[in-house]
């Protein structure tokens, strides 16, 4: 089968479209089987990889409990090929603490690499991402 190479591209941003609304919702930790794969690999800044859901929410969830985050797509570029797509993504996050309202800002930078499911749809293997700011 020949790839569709703008119909996929569609499919990606949606992807995108989605997490970043679970995000900006404070829906992630509790929705990361939708988007992202059984074994999906975190690679956060200055940190140990997190591999697997279950370690990727714990490591979520804490801050999801004491603010809430908006991300703002700066820049997006989706590139596929065949059963592979890879995401850039330039962000500004705001992370707002619930107790005191205090808003902390960020820049980021993100690579994400997808793969196309046994149905046709796209989920996340990869996530790897760092800040502009220092």
């Amino acid at each position: 089968m020949t790839p569709d190479r703008e119909k996929d591209e569609a499919a990606v941003k949606k992807w995108v479209e989605t997490y970043l609304n679970y995000n900006n919702t404070g829906q992630t930790p509790w929705k990361l089987n939708e988007v992202y794969v059984k074994k999906m690999v975190f690679l956060p800044p200055n940190l140990e990889p997190i591999r697997g859901l279950k370690a990727i929410k714990e490591w979520m969830e804490p801050n999801y409990g004491i603010g809430k985050l908006k991300s703002e797509v700066i820049e997006m570029e989706i590139k596929t090929d065949l059963d592979t797509a890879y995401v850039y993504l330039s962000a500004k996050d705001t992370f707002t603490l619930k107790d005191t309202g205090e808003a902390i800002e960020s820049e980021n930078k993100c690579i994400w690499i997808l793969n196309r499911m046994d149905d046709g749809s796209w989920k996340g293997t990869h996530c790897m991402w760092n800040s502009n700011l220092p």
